[in-house]
């Protein structure tokens, strides 16, 4: 797929969305197509308020497209909601001013998003502000920005990181939803070194959190190290976390809180310190669904995205 020039002369032009999904460069060549958006298509499009870009992750030339496409929208005053896929962190930091936005970053071949269902992919992609950032080593200070002011974070194969707060806990208020996928360093996501109840990561009373998934991290030994980190929590889904070994009633005192979901062997597994837990065991009993071992493990989250439509 390749935008032809022709397109600049739609100077009323509100709405772009395109995949660059396709031909690859042997059939560019036979047609002299040089670049799949010709230089200078974009920034002459100058009432843009959307733009959509698509790209084939495995597509070595992506890159060189991507910054191109970066720096044209730069121009773009009118530009409010923008889909990209970053192949570098460094690009995500031009987009600092744009009200609504759709980001991946980092390179994401064999990523789980691409074997999730439909239905789990709907529900990440509608929210107005997602960042999906995938293979990092590291916590770049463009993805801490970007946090700000972000509503569904999906954190996959972080390669350092033991902590979510290592992010910086002032710069995730704003989330809704966070999906943590095999992230093999990751052991908590709130250090209780690092929280301070009231005081200015404010965690505890602005957090927005309604739900975590916490798929496949082997060195998961708490979600908030005994601390209340998200009062409007509603769901957790915990799958494949084999070193975590208690929920604490802090962790789970959400009021919103309807759903545990996990496999049995874990749940039952468990080590509860009941004096903790008295007068609350049928409440914990009540809210946990088991995750079947026989059925498909993706099918069970798209299960879990359908039940909360609408609440958002």
């Amino acid at each position: 797929m390749y935008l032809p020039r022709e397109i600049s002369r739609l100077g009323f032009l509100e709405c772009l969305k395109v995949s660059l999904y396709g031909y690859g460069r042997s059939y560019r060549e036979g047609k002299k197509i040089h670049k799949r958006i010709p230089t200078g298509l974009l920034a002459s499009l100058y009432v843009l308020k959307v733009v959509s870009i698509d790209v084939n992750p495995d597509d070595d030339e992506r890159i060189a497209d991507i910054k191109d496409v970066a720096n044209e929208l730069l121009f773009l005053r009118t530009l409010m909601t923008v889909k990209l896929y970053f192949p570098e962190v460094g690009l995500l930091k031009v987009f600092t001013s744009v009200q609504n936005f759709k980001f991946t970053v980092g390179h994401q071949k064999q990523c789980i998003i691409s074997y999730l269902p439909h239905e789990v992919e709907e529900e990440f992609e509608k929210q107005e502000n997602y960042l999906k950032y995938r293979n990092g080593k590291y916590i770049p200070i463009e993805i801490q920005n970007a946090l700000k002011y972000t509503c569904a974070f999906f954190l996959e194969r972080h390669w350092t990181v033991k902590k979510l707060s290592e992010l910086g806990n002032e710069n995730m208020v704003e989330l809704k939803f966070c999906l943590l996928v095999e992230c093999n360093e990751l052991q908590t996501i709130i250090d209780g070194g690092e929280f301070c109840t009231g005081g200015e990561s404010g965690v505890d009373k602005k957090n927005r959190l309604k739900e975590i998934s916490l798929l496949d991290l082997p060195e998961l030994v708490s979600i908030s190290s005994c601390l209340c980190i998200a009062p409007k929590l509603e769901r957790i889904i915990i799958y494949a976390c084999p070193m975590l070994e208690r929920l604490s009633p802090m962790e789970l005192s959400s009021n919103n809180l309807k759903v545990i979901k996990g496999e049995i062997e874990w749940w039952d597994s468990l080590k509860w310190h009941e004096f903790e837990w008295s007068g609350r065991q049928d409440y914990r009993a009540s809210i946990f669904v088991e995750l079947e071992r026989d059925a498909s493990l993706m099918d069970q989250l798209a299960e879990s995205g359908n039940s909360l439509q609408g609440k958002i």
